[in-house]
């Protein structure tokens, strides 16, 4: 049985907004609540909600490992905007391993061939809509509490969804409950994990270690639904998690030397 997009939402932006309660109560943050940039942070939360209706979307009609390798193009977006946008330097072999990358996700969705679907664009939206949304955080990382602004974007999908979600009700049993509960406590809690690096590091310096999700994309792939890429396909993810891995082994030489170097 499959559960409306919307009330999967809804419940995971409640679980979101209940979670980021606790977290600042119990770090006893709310004497210092405070949303600087009222309107960032709900373009941010918009941004999220758009980029969960399109990654559940997209897992509907495409194999759960040709939608995260086609989502590892969202460091490359980053890389790329973040040297623009942010002012972050990025060094030529970074440049020349997120190609790499670029070249694998082509090997894996192969657009000119007879195995290519269109629906795949969908995944290359969900790509531009989550490059943005990194980008934003990144740069409200900058000067915005990491707890709060999980607050903040919580807040905002669940207002949005509970006015939609009275449309699409349907009951649905107690599993199916339970599974959408898991998804809403994982997502909540990642994209606080996600806030928290960004609150530390640059942004081209942590999307890299996203690339860790191609693996546990493959196995979960062939474990709930029994969908195993071909060779093309484990070719493609090979050379995007090559890539990635090279890159988190170059920043970390990069932060490494700049520890070691002399202050000026």
């Amino acid at each position: 049985m499959a559960a409306p997009i919307v009330m999967v939402q809804w419940l995971r932006y409640l679980i979101q907004t209940l979670s980021s309660v606790v977290v600042i109560a119990q770090a006893r943050e709310f004497k210092g609540l405070r949303i600087t940039k009222p309107a960032l942070h709900i373009t941010r939360g918009l941004m999220m909600l758009v980029t969960t209706a399109l990654g559940f979307t997209s897992l509907r009609y495409v194999p759960v490992a040709d939608v995260t390798a086609i989502v590892m193009l969202t460091p490359l977006v980053v890389t790329i905007a973040s040297a623009r946008l942010l002012g972050e330097h990025v060094p030529p072999l970074r440049w020349l391993l997120a190609l790499g990358s670029f070249c694998g996700v082509l090997i894996v969705i192969r657009p000119f061939s007879h195995a290519f679907e269109p629906v795949v664009l969908l995944v290359f939206l969900l790509v531009a809509v989550g490059a943005a949304f990194q980008l934003l955080t990144a740069y409200m990382m900058r000067t915005e509490s990491a707890s709060h602004t999980h607050l903040a974007s919580g807040v905002t999908g669940f207002i949005v969804m509970s006015c939609a979600v009275p449309f699409f009700w349907q009951a649905l049993p107690l599993r199916i409950w339970a599974l959408i509960a898991v998804v809403g406590l994982a997502a909540s809690t990642g994209h606080l994990l996600l806030n928290m690096a960004f609150k530390r590091v640059n942004a081209s310096v942590a999307t890299p270690y996203l690339y860790a999700q191609l693996g546990f994309a493959a196995i979960g792939g062939w474990l709930l639904f029994g969908r195993v890429p071909d060779a093309w396909g484990w070719l493609g993810m090979a050379l995007v998690a090559v890539c990635g891995i090279a890159n988190a082994w170059v920043l970390m030489r990069e932060n490494r030397a700049s520890s070691m170097s002399p202050a000026s």
